[in-house]
């Protein structure tokens, strides 16, 4: 087993040492956030991240292209589908127990030749980065990103909550929706610190889409609870009202789900008016072929795209449930309409395009709001800060 030790020089004050785990590399929110929080960090305060990934992927290519040194060694996640049958249940976690065992040998070994200072897991639903911790005594920071029991997608296992209220580790919770689920888990709220994830400008530019027609966007995983039907039962509602209107769903996800939308787009003979399109790496550019973003999500931890609209100039018109209302109510930068209504939907659509001051209002206020409330800048600070204090308290 070969282990990269980096050197560094280290001048005036020791140079802080954070060892990040991620759970896979998919290419939406969680692990876009987890690469612009390690660059963030690695700019800003000069900390030396290292990431560790259960397998290499197209993390591991990412490490390699911005000098982050990766170590990849098997683990699994400890929650499960509740859709699982109990066997599969029990198989997976005995999997997980095995590998897992082995994986935390090792990075123990990792962490004290790499001189670890402190340990950062990037969602619920790994728990190694915390046994590691706990057993090098480092603290640990967990990203709590997931509001998966609401929606039917992720079944925590066993006591694991206990966990997040050890006192070798503090939670950080994306938005105060996600707070409150977790507090009502049995997590401490003393162990819970906001901090919304921020959102790198980087490839988005602010321009005044046309308001001609209803050209929508819906970015996310095709996922029953991300609201896909939704969409297109309102670019429906409107067509039949003699509205000319288009929508472009953007992502990848369960193949079931994927055919009943296409069955429902088909149905409703309009397959020359919305689109399915695999999610890409070139979101900054495609957003503005559209003037309105659709977040039709049940329940929101944050809403990345959310903010990735307002940064290409899209108002956003978001569900009324999960964080949409916390993005959106900062400065009036978003309409709200009412989940699982489809006429709800398409109502705040028509009422958003036939108003074109205040159409620009929107897409003014939102692009200001995602620079000054959810910058990388802003999130990565708040987290370095959270990462001293905990230092500090160790020493």
């Amino acid at each position: 087993m070969n282990f990269q030790v980096s050197v560094i020089k280290v001048i005036g004050e020791k140079i802080l040492r954070v060892l990040f785990v991620a759970h896979e590399d998919d290419v939406l929110g969680a692990t876009k956030a987890l690469s612009e929080i390690m660059m963030g960090l690695k700019e800003d305060y000069g900390i030396e991240p290292f990431l560790i990934t259960p397998q290499k992927n197209k993390l591991t290519e990412y490490c390699k292209q911005n000098n982050i040194p990766n170590y990849s060694v098997k683990y699994f996640q400890w929650g499960h589908l509740k859709t699982e049958s109990i066997l599969k249940t029990i198989l997976k976690y005995l999997r997980m127990r095995i590998f897992n065992g082995i994986a935390i040998i090792k990075l123990i070994k990792y962490c004290k030749l790499n001189k670890i200072d402190l340990i950062h897991t990037n969602v619920s639903v790994i728990d190694i980065g915390f046994e590691v911790a706990k057993r090098i005594g480092v603290p640990h920071v967990w990203h709590l990103r997931e509001s998966g029991i609401e929606t039917q997608w992720v079944n925590y296992s066993g006591n694991f909550y206990k966990k997040f209220n050890d006192d070798n580790n503090h939670n950080i919770v994306i938005s105060n929706f996600v707070q409150k689920l977790w507090e009502n888990r049995g997590v401490d709220k003393k162990k819970l610190s906001v901090i919304y994830d921020g959102v790198s400008d980087t490839g988005f530019s602010y321009e005044l889409p046309s308001i001609s027609s209803v050209k929508a966007v819906l970015v996310g995983s095709l996922l029953p609870h991300k609201g896909q039907l939704d969409a297109i039962n309102a670019i429906s509602n409107l067509i039949n009202q003699g509205v000319v209107a288009s929508l472009d769903i953007i992502g990848s996800g369960f193949p079931e789900y994927t055919q009943k939308l296409k069955n429902r787009v088909s149905e409703l003979k309009l397959n020359n008016d919305i689109h399915f399109i695999a999610y890409n790496n070139n979101i900054p550019k495609l957003l503005h072929n559209y003037n309105v973003g659709i977040v039709a999500s049940k329940a929101e931890a944050f809403g990345r795209v959310t903010i990735e609209y307002m940064l290409s100039g899209l108002p956003v018109v978001a569900s009324n449930t999960g964080a949409n209302s916390e993005l959106l109510d900062v400065d009036n930068n978003g309409l709200l309409y009412e989940y699982g209504n489809s006429q709800s939907l398409s109502l705040a659509i028509t009422n958003l395009l036939n108003n074109k001051i205040d159409y620009i209002g929107y897409s003014k206020r939102g692009y200001k709001v995602a620079r000054s409330y959810f910058s990388i800048k802003k999130n990565v600070n708040k987290i370095y800060d959270l990462y001293i204090k905990l230092i500090d308290n160790k020493g």
